[in-house]
């Protein structure tokens, strides 16, 4: 499931416009963490991308 996790939300983001391979990248790595961090099949919604991602980019602002 995390291939596809990876895929789709590459695809997803480049499509929505994201000019940046790199970001695409980015969210496709906190997506697959999503997914893996629970059991079975599982799925991302916006808002927990958005969370995880906020919390990711708090992490790395004071570096």
């Amino acid at each position: 499931m995390a291939g596809d996790t990876v895929a789709s939300l590459i695809a997803l983001s480049l499509a929505s416009g994201i000019t940046m391979m790199v970001d695409s990248v980015k969210l496709a790595n906190i997506a697959v963490w999503i997914v893996i961090r629970n059991l079975g099949t599982s799925m991302v919604t916006k808002d927990e991308l958005k969370h995880q991602k906020d919390i990711v980019e708090g992490c790395y602002a004071n570096k």
